[in-house]
């Protein structure tokens, strides 16, 4: 029932042509919490570049 109030509230931002995946599973080490996945991507149509903005300095 939980996941389900979140996925309607979630519709709120989501546009209707993303692909959206989730997932929910029960723990019961996590008592009452919720942990949900969620991953959402536009179709290749409407995909943006991001400009360069410079390079990353890796770490040493």
């Amino acid at each position: 029932y939980e996941v389900e109030l979140l996925m309607q509230g979630l519709t709120k931002y989501i546009p209707e042509d993303a692909h959206l995946l989730f997932g929910a599973a029960t723990d019961q080490q996590m008592k009452d919490a919720l942990s949900v996945t969620i991953i959402s991507a536009l179709p290749e149509d409407r995909l943006q570049a991001i400009p360069f903005v410079g390079e990353i300095e890796a770490d040493k």
